[in-house]
């Protein structure tokens, strides 16, 4: 895995995402929205196959590096905080003017500057 320092706001990575009922994980895309902080954790939006109100669709076409296979949504309702041990792979880098468009969604909620 890459290391979290190497980590920035606009990757797409992979974590092992817990299942609410505590037993076993799947592995999903997130977007890192923030990060690393000083103990090496990040700030992610959880990426979704399926529409959402909070939903900001993402292309394949929107990856400036790396890959997606699938349009996805960036949920910018589902903001978590991971620590850097549950990062699996970096999948990609948000072209800027898609990364744009997240925090143009994200930012009204939390009193950011897109």
């Amino acid at each position: 895995m890459t290391t979290s320092s190497q980590l920035a706001p606009g990757d797409v990575v992979s974590i092992d995402f817990p299942f609410a009922e505590g037993d076993g994980g799947k592995n999903r895309p997130v977007l890192v929205v923030s990060g690393p902080n000083t103990f090496g954790d990040f700030v992610v939006a959880m990426i979704s196959s399926s529409g959402q109100d909070d939903g900001v669709p993402i292309l394949p076409a929107d990856i400036a590096h790396g890959s997606m296979s699938t349009a996805g949504f960036v949920r910018t309702g589902r903001l978590f905080t991971v620590e850097k041990d549950s990062l699996v792979a970096k999948r990609g880098v948000l072209q800027p003017k898609a990364m744009s468009k997240v925090l143009a969604k994200l930012c009204p909620s939390l009193g950011c500057r897109s």
